[in-house]
């Protein structure tokens, strides 16, 4: 009886993530697709459902506008830079949930064990400092303007959250050993 509670948290965390994980890509990923209408040399125009539209990528990017809309529809009133940060704190969250899963699989813990409430957190915030490090790497080397890819953002998330307490060991030697070397 006593595992009902973290059985309900993990699946509550579970579903909360794969929700918002998915309008939030989803957003970002319709968010590309319109910026593909705007230097479409396609003038062909196409017509659906009764509606002109100027060609192909525009008319597509109605539809998936639409459908998002009736999947996700807080998506369409978020301004897109919070989709990103809502996709990276999701994958990040759902990889920590992998992480506590497969603990769970391997009978390496007991559900009570399992760190229920504190990992899925600290999964999110890995996806949040994932998604700065995306930001912050190619502006370090590259001037101008870089997107960043949602799918990749999404993966990336994803595993950095399975292994959350690695990154972090990780991150603290990388930037000690550049705090490190200014010193000298």
């Amino acid at each position: 009886m006593k595992s009902v509670v973290p059985v309900a948290v993990i699946v509550g965390w579970l579903a909360i993530a794969l929700y918002f994980g998915s309008g939030g890509i989803t957003r970002m990923e319709n968010n590309n697709l319109i910026k593909k209408t705007i230097d479409v040399k396609d003038t062909a125009k196409v017509e659906y459902n009764g509606i002109l539209f100027k060609n192909r990528v525009s008319m597509e990017s109605i539809i998936e506008g639409e459908k998002t809309q009736k999947l996700f529809p807080w998506a369409e009133y978020v301004p897109s830079y919070l989709s990103y940060i809502i996709t990276a704190c999701s994958f990040g969250m759902i990889g920590a949930l992998i992480a506590i899963i497969l603990q769970l699989a391997s009978k390496k813990s007991r559900i009570e064990d399992t760190p229920y409430w504190s990992l899925p957190v600290l999964g999110a915030l890995t996806g949040l400092v994932v998604l700065g490090l995306s930001l912050l790497i190619p502006n370090l080397f590259f001037s101008g303007e870089l997107d960043v890819k949602p799918g990749a953002l999404m993966f990336i998330c994803l595993f950095s959250g399975i292994y959350t307490e690695k990154f972090y060991e990780n991150l603290y030697l990388i930037f000690s050993g550049l705090l490190n070397k200014k010193k000298e």
